[in-house]
């Protein structure tokens, strides 16, 4: 009977332990696949040991590795403990002492208060040793837009949307949806060049949104820079010759700012002089 209770009691221990342990692993909220892209590349978030980590979702707001979004920015990153301060880039010339349980988040110098869509305060949180950040408050301190795509899960940081207007109403069509329809290779011929892109039909793009084109007799393309072009709504529905594509020769198309001509391009499979393919495309407009 003795050793039964001994055993009983361990049981309960190991119950009671691991039960703590489960507390304090998830008590800062719940790790979810969500996607992240930042000018409509997809970023795969890693710890200091290079293993993968997903994001946290906290009360509505997403949470994301410090060292990786840093990095994904191109900047350095620094935990100053002391300080209990994360440092993003540019180390501040002084970092004011600090007494507060709250981690301090400093980008290229400045002391960002971190806040979410609604513009409460955020603070950083750290599970597992790792620090997480509010990925809005990152992406608006880096100058870009930060929009949240709940049909597909997905955190658009600076481009990587494009908007699709019918009959009065605006669809955000986003890399997630194009990366959801199963992209894939097209070859065009600009001025008589063969070159492979890889994208998806813009008729699918349409049914995924519930874009209305019954009453459409053209489609107008807009692009970052101004400019624009169109095609019949006969063109734009014929799935072997309009695409919307996301690569050029295998490699992401980029960004104007980059150099590249994307994130999203217009082509046209069966226009041998590329005239009417648009890059940095923003806008589809069905008239």
């Amino acid at each position: 009977m003795r050793k039964m209770r001994k055993k009983m009691r361990n049981i309960i221990g190991l119950m009671l332990l691991v039960l703590c342990v489960t507390s304090v692993t998830f008590v800062s909220g719940h790790r979810v696949a969500i996607l992240v892209f930042i000018d409509g590349t997809e970023v795969h978030m890693h710890d200091a040991n290079g293993s993968r980590v997903l994001p946290i979702l906290q009360e509505g707001t997403t949470f994301v590795p410090l060292r990786a979004i840093g990095e994904a920015f191109g900047r350095s990153v620094e935990w100053d403990a002391a300080n209990q301060a994360a440092i993003i880039g540019v180390r501040p010339d002084n970092i004011p002492s600090y007494t507060g349980d709250n981690i301090r988040v400093f980008i290229d110098g400045r002391h960002i208060i971190p806040k979410d869509a609604s513009g409460s305060i955020v603070h950083p949180i750290i599970e597992r040793g790792t620090t997480f950040v509010p990925i809005r408050a990152i992406g608006e301190a880096f100058g870009k837009a930060v929009h949240w795509d709940d049909r597909n899960y997905s955190v658009f940081i600076g481009c990587g949307t494009f908007v699709i207007t019918s009959a009065g109403q605006a669809h955000i069509a986003t890399m997630a949806d194009i990366i959801a329809l199963n992209p894939i290779d097209v070859i065009a011929r600009p001025r008589g060049e063969a070159r492979q892109y890889t994208g998806v039909p813009l008729v699918d793009i349409f049914r995924r949104l519930g874009v209305d084109y019954s009453s459409a007799s053209n489609v107008i393309f807009a692009s970052a820079d101004g400019f624009s072009s169109s095609v019949t709504i006969a063109e734009a529905l014929d799935a072997a010759n309009m695409f919307i594509v996301i690569t050029q020769d295998g490699e992401p198309l980029g960004t104007q700012a980059e150099g590249g001509r994307g994130p999203f391009m217009s082509v046209i499979a069966q226009d041998p002089f590329a005239n009417r393919f648009v890059r940095y495309l923003v806008e589809i407009t069905l008239q």
